[in-house]
């Protein structure tokens, strides 16, 4: 498999932390200098520079096609305006920064932080509904892994499975002998993990065990997510991206880079966004 950087973003002045697809035009970063740019992949130029937290921001969730939420290690939340460009609400009430955040089913969402909670949020009053305990480090990822359940990630090596009825606990996943950098979704039964111990996990949810672990990097990987049907990519602090065969955990490419690559989108089924520490966002094409 072949990579191609087929264009390179170019604007932000710190590590480029999270980026989503807005749509087949447009992708949404967050960076390390206290921004959140929207760009239009065709020009490789910036819609739209969103400006107002005050420390690094570490991820972004679209909410819908005129909203979408921020978290930062200022310790707040921002509900944000695409149209305007304006804060609509800040939320505050995590004692530490503010790592990653999950829409839920209307009006809620998901934080995670550094003070080892799980916060659940009403977006309608802005005030925390629950404090959810049982990490005991800060929370790195968290996903919807059906209607019931939440997978979290964590600097404690662990995966926790959330019942969002209960809050409770269902299952404990462990196997990492480092710190959790995130998780992301396979398909209902399935999840991944990247590890700060080289690894990437792949686990059964209701069994909690580990299904396959792709070995290979030789630093701790940063990130990794499903790509096309059969494949995972992960990026790592060894300044690789390595494509790996979903069934077998074979390693099907190893792409060298400049620059470590700490973020991963899939734009498409052969399109790659890969955000670095250079603040540069790589459009990459991913080709036989």
């Amino acid at each position: 498999m072949v990579f191609t950087t087929e264009a390179l973003l170019t604007g932000h002045e710190g590590w480029v932390r999270s980026l989503i697809r807005l749509d087949e035009r447009h992708l949404l970063s967050t960076s390390d200098d206290t921004t959140i740019r929207q760009w239009d992949m065709t020009t490789g130029r910036v819609v739209r520079v969103f400006t107002g937290h005050t420390d690094v921001v570490r991820q972004a969730a679209r909410l819908n096609s005129d909203f979408f939420l921020s978290a930062s290690f200022d310790r707040t939340l921002r509900l944000w305006n695409f149209k305007t460009g304006e804060t609509e609400r800040i939320l505050e009430g995590h004692t530490s920064a503010v790592r990653v955040i999950l829409p839920l089913d209307k009006p809620y969402v998901l934080s995670g932080s550094e003070d080892e909670t799980l916060r659940l949020w009403n977006l309608d009053t802005g005030r925390v509904e629950r404090v959810i305990t049982g990490h005991t480090e800060w929370v790195n990822g968290v996903i919807r892994t059906d209607e019931n359940h939440v997978l979290s990630g964590s600097g404690d090596f662990t995966l926790r499975l959330w019942n969002i009825h209960t809050w409770e606990t269902e299952r404990i996943f462990e196997g990492h002998t480092h710190w959790v950098a995130g998780v992301a979704p396979v398909d209902r039964h399935r999840a991944l993990s990247a590890g700060s111990d080289k690894e990437v996990r792949l686990w059964d949810l209701a069994a909690g065990k580990t299904l396959r672990i792709f070995h290979g990097h030789t630093e701790a990987v940063r990130c990794a997510v499903r790509f096309n049907y059969d494949s995972v990519i992960s990026a790592s602090f060894d300044k690789t991206l390595r494509l790996w065969e979903l069934e077998t955990g074979n390693c099907l490419a190893v792409h060298p880079l400049d620059e470590v690559p700490l973020t991963l989108e899939a734009v498409d089924q052969t399109q790659l966004a890969v955000g670095s520490e250079t603040g540069k966002i790589h459009l990459m094409r991913i080709t036989p």
